[in-house]
């Protein structure tokens, strides 16, 4: 992709609410530790809070040694995991199915050039544009769950006891069938 007249290599970090589908898509120029720490925060704040699990796949930045249930989570990321107060749990290795909500986004993005054709003036000019695009799409696409849109899924109040919990950033909390 081409950003600031330079052609970089980008990472699209992807997010998906499992209950709503409610998705966050961060850009970052790397994959290292600290920017896979940092995706998480923007993917966060988009979304409204904090789940209070996250399936992540078995990258090195989440898993160190292994896979799945039986790997053993990065110690920076267990630390971040704990310290944000979440719930790691890692996808099967080889089960695409496990994933399939973030799966599905990844593959409906491939469908649009419009992002790798066209060159951005910055960074945040692109991240700008996908949160617009991921804006539009939630008012469109269905929540199976319940039918409704996914945005108003994301923001319904009107939740089953027992629920999951969604910690959102501003301290107050949110019941939210989110895990």
């Amino acid at each position: 992709m081409v950003v600031g007249g330079e052609q970089v290599t980008l990472q699209a970090f992807h997010m998906t609410l499992s209950h709503s589908r409610y998705p966050a898509i961060v850009w970052s120029t790397s994959q290292n530790q600290l920017s896979w720490l940092w995706c998480h925060n923007r993917a966060f704040e988009r979304v409204g809070g904090i789940s209070a699990v996250v399936r992540v796949d078995n990258t090195k930045t989440a898993v160190g040694h292994g896979a799945g249930p039986w790997g053993e989570i990065n110690a920076t990321y267990r630390r971040y995991a704990t310290m944000v107060r979440f719930h790691v749990d890692p996808c099967l290795p080889r089960a695409p199915d496990h994933k399939g909500k973030v799966e599905r986004l990844v593959r409906t993005g491939r469908g649009q050039s419009t992002i790798t054709q066209r060159p951005w003036d910055s960074l945040e000019e692109l991240q700008t544009f996908t949160d617009e695009r991921l804006a539009e799409g939630v008012h469109r696409r269905r929540c199976p769950a319940t039918g409704l849109s996914v945005h108003a899924s994301w923001g319904s109040r009107a939740l089953p006891s027992g629920a999951g919990a969604l910690v959102a950033l501003n301290r107050s909390t949110r019941r939210s069938h989110e895990r």
